[in-house]
C-alpha cells in the first residue's frame, strides 16, 4: 500500500471511531437527562418521585407505608414541601436559651377529618441541615456528645396513634428516633386549612406540632450542670396534596 493510501486508510479509521465516540458520548448524555427528568418530575413517570420514598428500604415497617399508598390512593396523602417546612427545638442553658432549626424535612401524613383509624404520619429530619444563632454552640450540637451528625444523619418519626381532639387539632403519638435511640413522643397538633377554606391554595394544610423530651432518655447526657435536660420541640410544617398520576408500587 502506498503513503497516500496508508493515509486515507488512516484518516478513515481516525474518523469511524471519531463518529463512535460522539454516539457513546450522545448516548451517556442522554440518559443523564433522562435520569434527571425522573428526578424532576415526581409523579408523572412510574416509580419517580414516589410515596414515601424516604422511608423505603427496611426503616419503616411495611404495614405502614401500606397506609400511606392506600392514602394516596383515596386522595388523602399530604406530602410535605420541604422548602416550607422546618423542624426546630429549645433548650434553656445557664448561658442563654439555645434554639435551632432544621431545614431539611421530608415526610407525608395519611389525615382525614372522619377520624379514621388508619391516620397517619411519617417525618424524616436530616440531622445536617442543623441551624443555630451561634456558630460554636452549633458545632458543639453537631458534635458526638449531642445530635452526632456524622453517625446518625437522620431523626425519624414513624406515628402510631392519631386521635383527633376537635376538627383541626390532634393528639399524635409516635416513636421518635434520635441520636440511635427510640422512644414514644406525644404532640400536640393544630391544623389549618384542612377543609380547603383557604381558596389560593385548597389542596395545602398547614401543620404546627409541639412536644417535649427529655435530651438524656436519648443518649444525650453531656454538661448537664450547664444545658438542661427538658427539650421543647416544635415542628411547622407544609404539606400538600398528593395526585396520584401514575401507578404506585
Amino acid at each position: 500500500m502506498g503513503d497516500k493510501a496508508q493515509i486515507a486508510a488512516l484518516r478513515d479509521s481516525i474518523y469511524a471511531r471519531g463518529i463512535a465516540g460522539m454516539k457513546v458520548v450522545a448516548r451517556t448524555f442522554g440518559l443523564l437527562l433522562a435520569v434527571l427528568l425522573l428526578a424532576a418530575l415526581p409523579g408523572i413517570i412510574p416509580g419517580a418521585g414516589q410515596p414515601c420514598a424516604p422511608f423505603r428500604d427496611g426503616k419503616v415497617d411495611p404495614a405502614r407505608l401500606d397506609v400511606m399508598l392506600t392514602a394516596a390512593d383515596d386522595g388523602r396523602l399530604y406530602r410535605i414541601e420541604t422548602e416550607h417546612s422546618e423542624f426546630g427545638f429549645a433548650v434553656t442553658s445557664s448561658l442563654r436559651e439555645v434554639r435551632g432549626q432544621f431545614h431539611q424535612v421530608q415526610g407525608g401524613m395519611a389525615v382525614d377529618t372522619l377520624g379514621l383509624e388508619d391516620d397517619q404520619v411519617l417525618v424524616a429530619i436530616r440531622t445536617a441541615s442543623l441551624e443555630t444563632n451561634c456558630d460554636f454552640i452549633e458545632g458543639m450540637l453537631r458534635g458526638e456528645n449531642f445530635f452526632d451528625v456524622e453517625h446518625y444523619p437522620e431523626i425519624l418519626f414513624v406515628s402510631t396513634r392519631f386521635e383527633w381532639v376537635t376538627q383541626t387539632r390532634a393528639a399524635l403519638t409516635g416513636d421518635l428516633t434520635l441520636h440511635g435511640v427510640t422512644r414514644p413522643v406525644t404532640f400536640d397538633v393544630q391544623l389549618t386549612n384542612i377543609f380547603g377554606e383557604h381558596a389560593e391554595d385548597p389542596d395545602t394544610i398547614l401543620v404546627r406540632a409541639t412536644s417535649s423530651i427529655r435530651r438524656s432518655d436519648f443518649g444525650m447526657q453531656a454538661i448537664p450542670s450547664v444545658v438542661d435536660d427538658v427539650v421543647r420541640l416544635g415542628m411547622n410544617v407544609r404539606a400538600r396534596k398528593y395526585y396520584a398520576t401514575a401507578s404506585i408500587e
